[in-house]
């Protein structure tokens, strides 16, 4: 991100990353570039659809009125709002990502809240689930190895926790890795910026710091007051079509906390409309 906020500010193209690559690499990187980028959000759209018809399931079931349905009324709307212009898209997303950045916030505040015993239940949990069952759980290695590598069990057997977790930890990395999609997005709209040496360097900085606030924070507040071994959290598995598919409701639910999934499932629907609506946007 720094080196493209760099390369914005010397030289700002309406192309931004592709014309970059087509300028100082190679034009046939340029054009690879600009196509899987164009994939990327033709087929995330639809992806965010879907997911949106899937949280409407929370309220309203597949029995009762097909999800095509709601996938066809969420793209009409966002096809009418892409089409009144660049004005009434920024404002309508200004106002969707106020909403985002407040639920945001309130899972923070809230996450701390419960780490330190705010919660229902007064129970100040702190880092003890760092402690136990742990931080990192194993993963492939300690059945994996074992079963495998049968004649230098007891060799493998000692090495399996360190490297059982860092399996678990590369295998969650991978997944994580698309919730960053959308970051390279100040270097996309340099070409509309009126003073973009100007702009895109705050902007760039600006954006390391939402990661490490919205992701690194909160992802380590999550830690604090959820173990991976809880039955609640195993069963999110098979809820993936409403907010309880969530940890935080599950932290929530540890606490004692009532009559919250239905609010988050309402501001999950919200997340992912605004995320299907500036994915259409790009596109175009």
């Amino acid at each position: 991100m720094a080196a493209l906020g760099e390369m914005a500010a010397w030289l700002p193209l309406p192309s931004s990353f592709t014309g970059y690559a087509h300028r100082f690499v190679d034009p046939a990187l340029g054009f690879t570039l600009g196509w899987n980028y164009w994939f990327k959000y033709i087929i995330v759209t639809p992806n965010n659809l879907t997911a949106f018809s899937l949280v409407i399931q929370y309220w309203v079931t597949r029995d009762k009125v097909n999800p095509g349905a709601f996938i066809a009324i969420a793209l009409v709307a966002i096809i009418l709002i892409n089409y009144f212009g660049i004005k009434f898209f920024g404002e309508f997303e200004f106002w969707l990502s106020s909403i985002k950045v407040t639920v945001i916030l309130g899972l923070i505040i809230l996450s701390l809240v419960l780490a330190c015993g705010g919660g229902p239940d007064h129970d100040p949990k702190g880092f003890r689930y760092w402690d136990n069952p742990g931080a990192f759980k194993e993963y492939i290695a300690s059945k994996l190895y074992l079963r495998t590598l049968h004649n230098i069990r007891l060799l493998i057997k000692s090495a399996a926790g360190d490297l059982g977790r860092f399996l678990g930890f590369w295998s969650v990395l991978t997944t994580a890795v698309f919730a960053y999609l959308g970051t390279e997005l100040v270097g996309v709209t340099v070409g509309e910026c009126q003073n973009p040496r100007k702009v895109i360097p705050r902007a760039i900085r600006l954006t390391f710091y939402r990661i490490l606030l919205f992701y690194v924070i909160l992802v380590l507040l999550l830690g604090m007051i959820v173990p991976y071994n809880s039955p609640d959290l195993l069963k999110t598995a098979t809820a993936t079509t409403s907010a309880a598919a969530s940890p935080f409701v599950v932290a929530i639910q540890i606490s004692g906390i009532q009559a919250l999934p239905g609010i988050f499932n309402a501001c999950i629907l919200v997340f992912v409309f605004s995320a299907a609506n500036s994915g259409k946007f790009k596109f175009l």
